[in-house]
């Protein structure tokens, strides 16, 4: 059973990777994090935001 996850694992992996979605990085949540501490931010209320570099477009988009 352990076998069969890692490699769905793997090629989930290998899927992401040829659609050129990469992992996050500390300067991907830079932009987000200046809009929501500045004045525009504090319209933004009870949202979720995902900054998972394109894996939800890709899954769900």
């Amino acid at each position: 059973m352990l076998s069969a996850v890692a490699a769905a694992l793997e090629s989930l992996a290998s899927e992401v990777a040829a659609e050129g979605i990469t992992a996050n990085t500390p300067a991907e949540f830079v932009p987000l994090v200046t809009f929501l501490c500045g004045e525009p931010g504090r319209y933004v209320t009870g949202q979720t935001v995902s900054i998972d570099g394109g894996l939800t477009a890709f899954f769900f988009g």
